[in-house]
């Protein structure tokens, strides 16, 4: 029974690491339905859960699109950003309301933690056949 359970570890390591570069690489395919603009931050404000761990932080910018403004709440927030500052973003030319950070970092993150994850999957295997 325990050698079954020490062969599922790598088996469920492999399947989260699929899950979250997929995840990470459909993140990046849907970019490309957006166009890019510049947009200001116009005011970072904490929004408070539970625990400190729960507190978020909200960037809200503004930017214009077509001759028409808009003032919206970002996807991320970045330590860097302070309000006054100018950023690059995408917004969804169909819909101006639909916008993201520009920056790649959820996809480096997401792809990045799945390939550990297969990593670490490989070298799990290797120790069991190695255990047997």
């Amino acid at each position: 029974m325990r050698g079954i359970f020490r062969l599922l570890i790598p088996v469920f390591l492999v399947v989260f690491g699929v899950v979250f570069i997929v995840l990470g690489i459909s993140n990046y395919q849907s970019r490309a339905d957006y166009l890019d603009t510049k947009a200001v931050i116009s005011e970072i404000y904490t929004e408070y859960g539970v625990t400190t761990d729960d507190d978020e932080k909200i960037v809200i910018v503004d930017y214009e699109v077509d001759g028409q403004s808009y003032h919206r709440e970002l996807n991320e927030y970045h330590p860097g950003y302070k309000e006054g500052q100018e950023i690059d973003i995408l917004y969804r030319p169909d819909n101006p309301y639909d916008i993201m950070a520009k920056s790649l970092l959820f996809v480096y993150v997401m792809i990045g933690f799945g390939v550990v994850l297969i990593i670490s999957a490989v070298i799990s295997f290797l120790r069991f056949l190695g255990g047997r």
